[in-house]
């Protein structure tokens, strides 16, 4: 009731104005048509429900794309392949037959194929030997299908196989068709390009205080947009051994949460979901201790990642926007376990806030809200009236 009262007020006092936010960011360009995993900025994962409910992704800014979020995290497109040398490369009628030469007999537990694109479905078998006289079963006939995309004309295939260390690998594939595949050549990646759970947060210089009674207190003051994150890492530069109470805590959003710093393990606590921003700040209770000299913290999101299919060269955006989308009902989530999780990655970029005013006519709907507005006052004071009289009696009761 007094909720209702004190909103009414509020909407007569501002001449029935109110205002919204709505995020943008533009989606790269796909260059291929096929089903694309899109890497959401954080900035965008902060401002979307925490079921991506609100969130639409509009081709040419009008159409509705379906989508689902991908839990996991892909494959990066691969890059910068070392090659193997290849004993055997034929290729007949349905059948691709390698035999790869670790030379160097390296543990190894994957290979990347790179060939040339082709819609067909693959078997795959593998074997491995020492001596190419004996083989050994390394992996049974199965179906492979998590082919990364890498242009216009060249597709790579990763092959996962229990780890060993044979000095040749028997590749066999196997289509559905009745010719052969084009295989240019096996390889392994270098670096690691598959994709962290995490992405780095950029906090900026944090300021660090010591109050009156011993506490020090870290705030964020560079961090102009809230973000959700899900893991906090503090660096501490002394020699000495300490165990203390820190607290996270988040003015805006009434949060908190309690951790434990201590010289015995690194200083790494996972979130859910937490806000960081300018109104975040991390107590750390030193008692009759010194205070410990915090020298970096590090802040992490998990990445987000939306599935999609999308059409090679159109335009594709991202809207956030609670005011005008609930939780879409997509054909595509069915299919979630079918459609590959190692996708070429788009990205988002160009993000940008806007804000809306919404202004009600003040000759539009005018007796509306004074009917509103007087049925609650009438209802407060009923009630008001009501609470006296019963007072009253009891009054007149003890009398």
């Amino acid at each position: 009731m007094k909720r209702s009262l004190i909103l009414s007020f509020a909407l007569i006092l501002s001449a029935y104005t109110f205002a919204y936010n709505i995020r943008t960011a533009e989606i790269g360009i796909a260059d291929s048509t096929g089903y694309y995993n899109i890497e959401l900025d954080p900035l965008l994962s902060a401002a979307a429900e925490t079921d991506y409910s609100d969130l639409r992704i509009l081709k040419n800014g009008t159409k509705e794309v379906p989508y689902f979020v991908r839990s996991e995290t892909p494959v990066r497109e691969v890059k910068n392949l070392e090659c193997y040398d290849l004993k055997v490369n034929t290729a007949k009628d349905s059948v691709n037959h390698i035999i790869v030469n670790n030379l160097t007999k390296e543990d190894i537990n994957h290979f990347y194929l790179e060939l040339q694109k082709a819609e067909i479905r693959i078997k795959m078998s593998m074997r491995g030997s020492n001596d190419m006289k004996q083989w050994y079963i390394v992996k049974q006939k199965t179906d492979i299908s998590n082919s990364v995309n890498m242009g216009e004309r060249e597709a790579s295939l990763i092959i996962d196989f229990p780890k060993g260390n044979y000095k040749y690998y028997e590749i066999t594939l196997i289509n559905n068709q009745n010719s052969p595949l084009e295989v240019f050549r096996v390889g392994k990646i270098n670096n690691s390009y598959i994709y962290g759970q995490y992405k780095e947060i950029e906090t900026g210089n944090f300021i660090q205080k010591e109050t009156e009674d011993n506490v020090t207190v870290i705030t964020f003051p560079q961090i102009n947009e809230k973000v959700r994150i899900n893991k906090i890492e503090f660096d501490i530069n002394t020699s000495q051994s300490y165990i203390r109470d820190l607290q996270i805590c988040d003015i805006e959003n009434n949060g908190r949460v309690w951790c434990k710093l201590s010289s015995r393990r690194n200083n790494i606590f996972l979130l859910n979901n937490f806000p960081l921003g300018s109104s975040t700040s991390v107590s750390i209770e030193n008692n009759d201790n010194p205070p410990l000299k915090i020298t970096s913290v590090r802040a992490y999101a998990l990445k987000r990642y939306l599935c999609a299919y999308l059409e090679k060269g159109e335009t594709y955006s991202v809207e956030i926007d609670n005011t005008k989308y609930s939780y879409p009902d997509y054909d595509i989530r069915h299919f979630e376990d079918e459609i590959p999780s190692n996708l070429q990655i788009l990205y988002t970029n160009n993000i940008q806030t806007i804000k809306y005013d919404v202004k009600i006519p003040e000759d539009q709907d005018t007796n509306t809200w004074s009917i509103i507005l007087w049925a609650v006052i009438i209802g407060v004071g009923g009630f008001l009236i009501f609470l006296c009289a019963k007072m009253a009696g009891k009054l007149n009761k003890e009398a």
